[in-house]
């Protein structure tokens, strides 16, 4: 089910375990980072259980290997994967289920507890985005590693594409993660005000989250915060310059403030940022077109193929252009 691999041999058919971030807390954004969530918390039995897998003596390979092959092996009690569970390392183990990071946490506090120098990768690019209305679900890879460069193992698990490359990231990260997923999942279940304030630690916790800055923007809109989702939105495009939803919910913001240079406000903050996305500038066209603006739609579609030219979505804008045009032949 799964291997620990050494990162150096790059083994084929294995991959990094990945998951869909998304979960829930509650508490005012002061409060939680008063007394934050601590996702590595143990329990005495959790501490007990991890000496009696992995006893002092082992070699630190074989000492993980020893807790992996209980957790994650074949027996019925193992644990098992759920994409929506997102709990600490203490509820992963009474669950018995885990997505990505919450099997992180687990790995990384279970590690640490028995002597070795656990900590949190994650893949340098989220591998996905999907939208639900205005809220963006990234799916990202988190695992664990252990060892240093050059001979660090980290967990794979088998049936995953492979991660073409891994950032060890700190604890301080993946707590903000954690938030992250919390208040998305306040999001996804119709609680702006519980997703505002778990976002708002996210991004106290580690500003570069664009994702949790574009979903902060998402909580303030729809709590009426206009000016506040405005500032969540462009925060993101500093954090990532290339996240496109950013783009989109902020122009979409702009354009129902009644701001009739919205467009123009984008494309101005797009070449400022030096964003390379083809897909921002299909949005501003698509947008355009249908307001009956041709020419200027035609000039974000050109702008468009340049960044992507091998985009089948951008040929397809050129061509419902043309069509819109009378020039059936082109």
């Amino acid at each position: 089910m799964y291997r620990a691999s050494r990162c150096r041999r790059n083994p084929r058919g294995a991959a990094i375990l990945a998951a869909l971030l998304a979960a829930g807390a509650s508490a005012t954004p002061a409060a939680l980072l008063a007394r934050p969530l601590d996702p590595l918390r143990l329990t005495p039995e959790m501490r007990a259980w991890a000496h009696q897998q992995a006893p002092p003596g082992l070699d630190p390979e074989l000492r993980m290997e020893r807790l992996l092959d209980t957790l994650l092996g074949p027996a019925e009690d193992a644990l098992r994967y759920d994409a929506s569970f997102n709990g600490t390392a203490e509820e992963v183990f009474a669950a018995g289920r885990y997505n990505c990071l919450s099997l992180a946490h687990l790995l990384v506090a279970l590690g640490r507890e028995v002597g070795v120098a656990t900590y949190y990768l994650r893949e340098a690019a989220p591998r996905s985005f999907r939208k639900e209305g205005d809220l963006v679900l990234v799916t990202e890879h988190v695992t664990v590693g252990w060892g240093e460069t050059g001979a660090r193992w980290e967990l794979r698990l088998q049936g995953q594409p492979l991660a073409l490359r891994l950032d060890r990231i700190s604890d301080a990260t993946a707590l903000a993660l954690h938030y992250s997923n919390l208040g998305t999942d306040g999001l996804r279940a119709g609680r702006p005000q519980q997703a505002r304030e778990r976002l708002e630690a996210a991004v106290a916790t580690d500003g570069e989250l664009a994702g949790a800055w574009v979903n902060l923007g998402v909580a303030r809109r729809r709590l009426g915060d206009a000016d506040g989702a405005e500032a969540a939105y462009l925060r993101a495009t500093e954090a990532d310059p290339a996240h496109a939803t950013a783009y989109v919910n902020l122009f979409a913001l702009l354009r129902a403030r009644g701001r009739p240079d919205a467009a123009r406000e984008l494309i101005d903050l797009l070449d400022r940022r030096g964003n390379r996305n083809p897909f921002v500038f299909l949005m501003l066209g698509d947008a355009a077109r249908d307001d009956g603006r041709l020419q200027e739609a035609r000039r974000l579609y050109r702008r468009a193929r340049h960044r992507g030219p091998r985009h089948p979505e951008v040929l397809a804008a050129l061509g419902e252009l043309a069509l819109a045009e009378q020039r059936e032949r082109a």
